[in-house]
């Protein structure tokens, strides 16, 4: 659609390309419209990265390349977005270990590029208990601590159990 302003007409596209509308009047009455044609949306796109494994908690830079003497406003995404973000630069940024396909769409258009990106887990190495024994007397509770390595581990979740639930319980390291 197109819609006068002053003496201008906005820009429209047509055909995948974008013509600014002119009005154009010199020393008359009359008004002429000039069509400028601009540069045409680019009809292919592809994406790039350095590699295409990276660990949980890790950024990679994407980067596109469209059709020589075009133009294109690019959308990325990335899907899971439970596993990995990106931003409006293509800089991915994993979350946690699985899979991820990376798209790059020029706006406006189906014109769309994809990669796959493996995102490993960083496993727990060791888990450390501040105290190896307890001797507690009815009614009493103590507060353990543990320690889980690496720091940047990918899941660091624990499952707090006793060997028999009818002497003690224990819930996040509390007996």
């Amino acid at each position: 659609m197109v819609k006068l302003r002053g003496e201008n007409l906005t820009s429209y596209a047509d055909n995948l390309r974008i013509y600014n509308i002119k009005a154009v009047s010199q020393y008359s009455q009359e008004t002429a419209v000039e069509f400028i044609p601009q540069k045409p949306i680019s009809s292919t796109i592809s994406i790039n990265a350095d590699k295409y494994e990276i660990k949980a908690g890790e950024t990679l830079q994407f980067t596109y390349e469209i059709e020589e003497g075009s133009v294109a406003d690019v959308i990325w995404s990335v899907s899971p977005s439970s596993y990995a973000t990106i931003n409006g630069d293509g800089m991915l940024t994993a979350k946690k270990g699985g899979e991820v396909t990376v798209s790059a769409t020029v706006a406006g258009t189906a014109v769309k590029a994809e990669k796959t990106v493996k995102i490993t887990s960083i496993d727990v190495t060791n888990i450390s208990v501040n105290k190896s024994e307890v001797n507690l007397k009815v009614g009493e509770s103590e507060q353990i601590t543990i320690e889980i390595t690496p720091d940047n581990a990918t899941d660091k979740s624990v499952t707090w159990t006793v060997a028999d639930n009818t002497i003690a319980s224990v819930s996040r390291g509390k007996i």
